[in-house]
């Protein structure tokens, strides 16, 4: 009885011979099938990305759009955040009432 639990390296050597030439019998046997496989999917997904197309352009023109508002808006139109802050009871202020938290709990750093 031998009690030795690792195997020989020529059993290595030959199972992994064994597994590559299993492999290469797949490989050529569906190589044949791969080229219009790709052909067939490509031809299958061409209606999703035609539907994607205008889907990407209508979003990337409003992105552009509110860029532009963006940068043509003056300084004026932003809000006088000092102005309203120092106003004593002011009703302009953001909120005079803290929200409840957590103890030492943060909402932003």
């Amino acid at each position: 009885m031998n009690t030795n639990t690792h195997p020989d390296v020529a059993d290595v050597i030959a199972g992994a011979g064994a597994a590559g030439t299993g492999f290469g019998v797949l490989v050529m046997t569906f190589f044949p099938f791969a080229l219009p496989l790709l052909i067939l999917v490509a031809v299958a997904a061409l209606p999703l990305l035609l539907l994607a197309i205008p889907v990407g352009l209508a979003l990337g023109l409003r992105a552009l759009v509110r860029r532009i508002a963006a940068l043509r808006r003056s300084p004026t139109d932003q809000p006088k955040v000092n102005a309203y802050a120092s106003a004593p009871a002011s009703r302009n202020v953001i909120s005079s009432v803290r929200s409840r938290t957590f103890p030492r709990s943060r909402s932003s750093w």
